[in-house]
C-alpha cells in the first residue's frame, strides 16, 4: 500500500508520524518539567518559610534575658520561649495562608506537637542522618493529598538553659530538664500544604499546552505540505513529462546529451562536466594531501627537536638555579662568622674594652656597628631566600595571638618612626581567634612591611596597621597603610624581586638592598597566602598579605 503513495504523499506520511513523535515527546516533557516545577515551587516556598520560623526561634533564644528581665534587671518569665513563640507565629500564618505549621520532636512536652507518622519517620531519619538538611514529600492527609516538607532542629548553646544538665531539674518555665547536650536533634518544623490547588493549576496548563501544541502541529504539517507541492512535486511533474517526451524518442536517450534538448541537456552537460572537474579536483587534492603530510611531518620532527632542547635547557636552569642558591647559602654564611666578630669587637670598643676613646673614635665605631647591622641583615635575608629556593625553608607553626604579633613588630619600629616624626596606629579586630603559623616569619613581614613605610614616609606622616579576617572568614588579613612616596603602577610589578628598588639609581635617597619585600612575599606565600600592594605615586601604599585561618596542626595537616 505504501508503494502505492505518491512521493509527496509518503513524504507528508513520514514527516507527519515523525512531526506527532516529535510533539508527543515535547508535551509529555513540557509537563513532566511543569510538574517538577510546581514541587520544586512548593519545596523552595516551605523551606524559605521554615527557615523565617526557625531564624525567628533563635532570634527569640538568644534574647530571653532580656524579654524575661524588667527595666529594673530583676528575672521574671515571661512564657515567650522558642517553642511558645513559633507555635504563636505558626498559627497565626496556618490561618492567613494555606500552610500548616508545626514544631514536632521525638519526646514531647505539649502533647499537640507529638508527630504522626510521617513527622517520625522523618525525625528518626534525621537522628540517624545528622548531615541530612531536609526531607519532603507528597503524603495522604485525613484523605486529602498534601505536601509534607520538614528541616531539623538541634540544640544550641541557649537551649541548655530548659533542655539541658542536670536531667530532672526544673527549667524557669517549671518542666523538667531532659538532659540533652548542644548539637543534638532537638526536633523539626513541619510544613503541610495541600496539593489541590497545585494539581488545579497543573490541569489548567496541561489544557492550554496541549490545544497550542495541536495547533502547532497542524500549522507545521501544513506548512510543510505547501513546501513539498512547491519545491519537489511540481518540478518533478514537469521532469516526468519532458522524460515521456524522450521516451518517445522526440530528444534521444537520455544518457547521450546529443540528443536531449533544453534544460534536460543543460543539466546533463552540467552534470558531466561537474564529474570532470570533480576528478580533476580530486586528483590535485591527493597530490596536495601529499604534501601537506610531507610537511607536517617535518614540523613535528622539528617540534619534538626544538621540546628536546627546551627540556635540556630548563633542566641546566634549574642546576644552575640550585647551585647558584647553595653558592649564596654558603657565602652568607661564611660572610656571617666574621662579620658577626667585627660587631662584637665594635661593642667591645663602645663599651670601653681597650680604654677611653674620643667622641670622634666613638662615631666612627657607631657607624662601623650600624653599618655592620645593616649588612648583617642583608646577609640574614640572603640566608632566608637561599633556604626557601632550595626548598629548605620549614615553618615552626604555633598559635599566635594576632594583637601580640601586630604589637610586637609595632613596637620594633617605634622608636625610629618616633626620630622622624612619624605617627603609627594600629586596628586589631576584637575577638580574633588564634592564627596558627610561624610566629617568627610573620613577625619579619609585618616587620620588613612596617620598616618600608617608616623609610618611605616623610616626617609628619601617618602609618596604620590594621589585623582582622575576610569577609568570608577563611583567612586572616594585614594591612600596612603609609603617607609615603607611594609607587607607580609600572614599579608594582617589580618590588617583589630580588634586588629592585623603585629608585635605582646609584644616588637614590633611600637605602636598603631590595631583599625585603621579595623576602615578604616568599614567607607569606610559604604559609599558603598573598602579598599584594595598592599604591599612587604622591599618596602613600598599602602592602596586604592574608594567611589561610588554620587553627591547629590537624586542620593543617
Amino acid at each position: 500500500m505504501f508503494s502505492r503513495l505518491t512521493l509527496t504523499q509518503r513524504f507528508m506520511l513520514v514527516i507527519t508520524i515523525a512531526v506527532l513523535i516529535v510533539a508527543t515527546a515535547a508535551f509529555w516533557w513540557d509537563m513532566k518539567l511543569q510538574q517538577e516545577y510546581a514541587l520544586k515551587e512548593l519545596k523552595e516556598k516551605a523551606r524559605v518559610i521554615a527557615l523565617q520560623l526557625v531564624a525567628t526561634r533563635q532570634f527569640i533564644a538568644a534574647n530571653q534575658d532580656r524579654i524575661n528581665s524588667d527595666s529594673q534587671g530583676h528575672f521574671e518569665f515571661k512564657g515567650l520561649n522558642p517553642a511558645a513563640v513559633g507555635k504563636g507565629v505558626g498559627d497565626i500564618f496556618s490561618r492567613l495562608t494555606r500552610y500548616r505549621f508545626k514544631q514536632t520532636r521525638l519526646e514531647v512536652r505539649n502533647p499537640d506537637n507529638a508527630p504522626d507518622d510521617y513527622e517520625k519517620k522523618a525525625l528518626l531519619r534525621f537522628k540517624a542522618e545528622p548531615d541530612l538538611e531536609e526531607i519532603w514529600g507528597i503524603d495522604i492527609v485525613g484523605g486529602e493529598k498534601v505536601f509534607r516538607y520538614l528541616i531539623p532542629l538541634y540544640y544550641e548553646e541557649p537551649c541548655m538553659a530548659c533542655h539541658g544538665k542536670p536531667a530532672g531539674e526544673k527549667d524557669i518555665s517549671g518542666n523538667l530538664k531532659e538532659g540533652h547536650e548542644a548539637g543534638e536533634l532537638a526536633g523539626a518544623i513541619s510544613i503541610t500544604t495541600p496539593m489541590s490547588y497545585v494539581e488545579e493549576g497543573l490541569r489548567r496548563t496541561f489544557y492550554s499546552h496541549l490545544f497550542f501544541f495541536a495547533a502547532l502541529v497542524v500549522w507545521l504539517l501544513f506548512l510543510l505540505n505547501w513546501f513539498m507541492n512547491r519545491l519537489v512535486s511540481s518540478p518533478l511533474r514537469r521532469l516526468m513529462v519532458m522524460a515521456s517526451r524522450v521516451g518517445k524518442g522526440e530528444w534521444g536517450a537520455l544518457v547521450d546529451e546529443t540528443k536531449m534538448a533544453g534544460e534536460i541537456r543543460e543539466l546533463a552537460r552540467q552534470l558531466n562536466s561537474m564529474a570532470a572537474q570533480l576528478k580533476e579536483l580530486y586528483a590535485k587534492l591527493e597530490v596536495k594531501v601529499e604534501e601537506r603530510t610531507r610537511q607536517l611531518k617535518e614540523a613535528n620532527r622539528q617540534l619534538r627537536a626544538q621540546q628536546q632542547q627546551l627540556k635540556e635547557l630548563n633542566r641546566e636552569l634549574r642546576e644552575a638555579n640550585r647551585v647558584k642558591s647553595e653558592f649564596m647559602a654558603n657565602i652568607s654564611h661564611e660572610l656571617r662568622t666574621p662579620l658577626t666578630a667585627i660587631l662584637a669587637f665594635t661593642e667591645m670598643l663602645l663599651d670601653g674594652a681597650a680604654g677611653r676613646i674620643t667622641e670622634e673614635q666613638k662615631e666612627y665605631l657607631q657607624d662601623i656597628a650600624e653599618s655592620g647591622q645593616q649588612l648583617l641583615k642583608m646577609i640574614d635575608d640572603l640566608l632566608r631566600l637561599s633556604k626557601i629556593e632550595a626548598g629548605k625553608m620549614e615553618l615552626n607553626r604555633s598559635l599566635i595571638e594576632v594583637y601580640h604579633l601586630v604589637e610586637g613588630a609595632v613596637r620594633t619600629v617605634k622608636p625610629l618612626a618616633e626620630r622622624k616624626g612619624l605617627v603609627i596606629h594600629t586596628k586589631v579586630e576584637e575577638g580574633l581567634p588564634s592564627l596558627f603559623a610561624d610566629r617568627e616569619k610573620l613577625g619579619q613581614v609585618l616587620l620588613n612591611l612596617l620598616s618600608n613605610a617608616v623609610k618611605f614616609t616623610p616626617a609628619g606622616g601617618y602609618i596604620e596597621v590594621r589585623a582582622g579576617l575576610t569577609k568570608d572568614g577563611r583567612a586572616f588579613s594585614f594591612a600596612v597603610k603609609d603617607t609615603g612616596i607611594g609607587i607607580a603602577p609600572e614599579d608594582q610589578k617589580i618590588i617583589f624581586e630580588k634586588f629592585r628598588q623603585v629608585d635605582g639609581s646609584p644616588s637614590r635617597s633611600y637605602g636598603g638592598s631590595g631583599l625585603g619585600l621579595a623576602l615578604a612575599k616568599h614567607l607569606v606565600e610559604l604559609h599558603g597566602g598573598e602579598l599584594t600592594v595598592e599604591s599612587e605615586p604622591g599618596k602613600g601604599s598599602t602592602f596586604t598579605f592574608v594567611i589561610p585561618a588554620q587553627l591547629s596542626e590537624g586542620e593543617v595537616s
